[in-house]
């Protein structure tokens, strides 16, 4: 092997250019297509300052980009084994590069495995592949110093884009690092394609993809991929990404449905969270069923079918939940990232993941009693749906405590409007109300007095206790009347206490009839707010009561007894019925996400 390597090394030519002389002879060329095969690009430090860039990191992007008019190119480039050696300046972190292009036309490159482009505009078809790393192993015995590095970074594509890196083995590729990142794909129709395999490092990042059609993205069999801060704002990106030995894949942004085969098998795999705003579906699932249409419509190709969108639209809303296989692949990949968190002990994503799988699960199970109504799927749809609304599966008891407030609320609303034996007025409590201003209005007697008549029976009880134990005081010891007499006055204490300040705040000091009429239009004002506000308060009473009757029959406290009657005697059996199964599976919720 290693013969035939430097036999052929020895046989090819390379030509030597500076990036000043590609540029000439690509602006030179008079034919319509610029072939170039075989050739070395070299930094000159002499004529070729213009190319040097900063690099496409973030913190460098919009320092010193080149404001000078772009070099339009109106011709295919077709590039075959030429290899850009760019050069590092690492005082300013700026590296050559060819920059400030627009490409008209097609752009091909092959088994460039030093390449480095930025800040160019691609109107035509992008194709950048790398297969045959013999080569670059010849370019590098002799150049050593050479680092295999492809850049291509802050460009736009408005047509097809490949790109391919891949290799038999990853020892034969251990200098070669792919950067790709600070690229926008706009409006295309056709497929984005990038494959990366056994290779060493790539570096995807900061890319925005605003493109309708699919496009698909594969690192396989990497030693380092790092997939960040990309975001996704059109179309179905399709991530293929296993066997990774390091995997960073964090603080994208996919703002529409993403298709994702992730496989638990790498020894680093992180993952970020807060990443999808919509669905996650199976990659794996989608291409079986992508490839069963193609096997049926013959004449269509696989990438045709898949650039369709009611492809993907059928798929998500029909096909992952009635084919069995296609649903099984969508739950595989569902648990892969729910396992990875609850790994990571980051159980607000595991929860989002644990949501989508048990939603899936209630559309196969609402599929399945389609076609053969049971009970037994009856009863675990309604339950899934109940669990859905009262804890989103167990995942939020907070929300189960809010649904059960609800509940509450709902049946003390009932409660209101019926007596119940804990209100001692009941229905009559408003009534009862405008009885006493009406006996106040019609009587010289001060407000203080009525009320301590309404109060007399009471009264009566605690008069009855003093007296009982003043005719015994002869006849028991000290201890019972020294005590005795303090509890009485404490049991009058309050009934006293409003009484006195009723007597403060009386605004008639005799009946309505012998109030003068000049004084009457002001104290019909006072009347009626005193009386507005003894209504708040019973209505205050009343909803209480009704609020504590429905919270004691919701946690089935009960206090042996149902204290109403009527309909709602009834209602409030429902309700200990709802309060007990809801209780139950609130403790369970909690106690699950205690343990998680």
């Amino acid at each position: 092997c290693l013969l035939s390597l430097v036999s052929f090394s020895q046989e090819t030519n390379y030509k030597e250019y500076s990036y000043t002389e590609f540029m000439t002879i690509l602006q030179e060329e008079t034919d319509t297509i610029f072939r170039l095969s075989d050739a070395i690009v070299k930094y000159d430090s002499v004529t070729d300052i213009d190319f040097m860039v900063p690099r496409y990191y973030e913190s460098r992007r919009r320092q010193n980009r080149k404001s000078a008019p772009k070099l339009v190119v109106n011709k295919i480039v077709e590039l075959e084994n030429v290899q850009f050696l760019y050069y590092e300046d690492g005082a300013s972190d700026e590296i050559s590069s060819m920059h400030n292009i627009i490409f008209e036309k097609d752009v091909t490159v092959y088994n460039s495995f030093s390449f480095s482009i930025s800040d160019c505009i691609f109107k035509g078809e992008f194709d950048f592949a790398n297969f045959e790393y013999d080569k670059f192993i010849a370019v590098k015995e002799k150049n050593p110093d050479i680092a295999g590095r492809a850049y291509v970074f802050l460009s736009e594509f408005l047509d097809r884009v490949r790109v391919i890196n891949s290799a038999t083995s990853r020892a034969s590729v251990v200098d070669h690092a792919f950067y790709f990142g600070h690229n926008h794909f706009k409006e295309t129709s056709n497929r984005i394609f990038m494959v990366s395999w056994s290779m060493n490092y790539i570096d995807f990042s900061y890319n925005i993809f605003d493109t309708p059609t699919n496009y698909f993205i594969q690192v396989e069999e990497m030693t380092h991929s790092i997939i960040e801060n990309n975001i996704f704002n059109k179309g179905v990106p399709q991530f293929y990404c296993i066997e990774q030995d390091e995997l960073s894949f964090k603080d994208n942004e996919f703002n529409v449905p993403a298709l994702i085969n992730f496989k638990a098998t790498n020894n680093v795999n992180f993952i970020g969270a807060n990443q999808f705003k919509s669905s996650v579906s199976s990659l794996d699932g989608y291409r079986d069923y992508v490839q069963k249409l193609n096997y049926e419509n013959a004449e269509e190709s696989y990438w045709k079918i898949d650039r369709d969108q009611d492809t993907f639209h059928n798929y998500t809303t029909k096909e992952r939940i009635e084919n069995l296989t296609y649903y099984q692949f969508e739950l595989d990949q569902l648990s892969v990232f729910y396992n990875h968190f609850r790994e990571k002990h980051n159980s607000d994503e595991a929860n989002k993941f644990y949501i989508e799988i048990k939603d899936l699960e209630s559309k196969r199970l609402a599929y399945e009693h389609s076609l053969n109504p049971t009970f037994t799927t009856f009863f675990k749809i309604q339950i899934n749906r109940f669990l859905k609304l009262f804890s989103n599966y167990g995942t939020e008891p907070e929300r189960a405590v809010l649904v059960s407030l609800y509940v509450i609320l709902f049946f003390a609303l009932i409660y209101l409007f019926f007596p119940n034996s804990w209100d001692r007025h009941g229905r009559r409590r408003i009534m009862d109300r405008y009885r006493f201003f009406t006996k106040y209005m019609n009587r010289k007697a001060g407000i203080h007095e009525v009320y301590l008549e309404e109060q007399e029976e009471e009264l009566l009880e605690s008069e009855d206790f003093k007296s009982y134990m003043l005719k015994a005081e002869k006849h028991i010891p000290t201890f019972f009347i020294a005590t005795a007499m303090p509890l009485y006055k404490w049991s009058v204490s309050g009934t006293r206490l409003s009484a006195a300040i009723l007597k403060r705040v009386d605004i008639m000091q005799g009946s309505w009839n012998e109030l003068p009429k000049s004084k009457r239009w002001w104290k019909s004002i006072l009347l009626i707010g005193a009386f507005t506000v003894s209504i708040i308060y019973d209505l205050i009473i009343k909803i209480l009561n009704a609020l504590m009757l429905s919270i004691n029959t919701f946690t089935t406290l009960g206090f042996g007894e149902i204290p109403i009657k009527g309909l709602p005697r009834y209602l409030a059996i429902i309700q200990g019925f709802i309060g007990w199964f809801m209780l139950t599976i609130f403790s369970v919720s909690l106690i699950s996400q205690l343990l998680n």
